[in-house]
């Protein structure tokens, strides 16, 4: 048949304990692709914060900083900054509430969550009040999801997302793409309470 993937991929992972029982944990990335098919040529990215893009080496390997942040407790606060993944829900197999950080679709929604969500920088704070805990985080990158390119395997064709050509003699004009790139006024916040009650998990969401 014909072959979409041949990937060869190295993670190497660090975890480091700093003074004030501090962690520094970082996840890196290095990829090859033998068959270029589901993001042929370079990684383009345009929907990427630049500070937060892979790079790439020709057409068939990139590599990627996945995650490196500081972690440790404040007082009764939990702190953790830098490259992250902010996590909500619980469910096997669904997505409803993993909306904090964008989607890669290269590869439509085939990967493990791990591996489909893109990291983003973030400052996120977690704090126990009574038998509840408070979630407050900051997200100062302005990345949204990464679409498949036009020919990729996986490229987006349904017109509701790609728009549609008008026919012959009705006259079109093509607009730049406006997407978010200023890490101040197109930040982020969110909060999340979340508690135990008579065997339930509850939890109340903001973005």
């Amino acid at each position: 048949g014909e072959s979409q993937k041949l990937e060869l991929r190295i993670e190497p992972e660090l975890d480091l304990a700093l003074p004030g029982n501090f962690q520094l944990k970082g996840i890196g990335r290095l990829r090859a692709d033998a068959f270029d098919e589901l993001e042929p040529g370079p990684p383009d990215q345009p929907e990427v914060a630049p500070y937060t893009r892979r790079l790439g080496f020709g057409d068939r390997v990139d590599a990627e900083l996945r995650e490196l942040f500081v972690q440790g407790r404040v007082g009764p606060a939990w702190l953790r900054i830098g490259k992250q993944q902010v996590v909500w829900g619980q469910a096997d197999g669904l997505k409803l509430l993993a909306v904090v950080n964008p989607q890669n679709f290269d590869e439509f929604i085939l990967p493990v969550f791990e591996d489909s969500r893109i990291p983003l920088w973030t400052l996120d704070v977690e704090v126990p009040i009574d038998d509840a805990q408070l979630q407050l985080f900051w997200i100062p990158d302005p990345t949204t999801h990464d679409i498949p390119p036009l020919d990729g395997v996986f490229a987006f064709t349904a017109p509701r997302l790609v728009g549609e050509w008008p026919p012959p003699g009705v006259a079109l004009r093509i607009e730049d793409v406006d997407r978010p790139d200023d890490p101040l006024r197109d930040s982020d916040v969110g909060a999340r309470l979340s508690g135990f009650w008579k065997g339930w998990d509850l939890t109340a969401n903001a973005l």
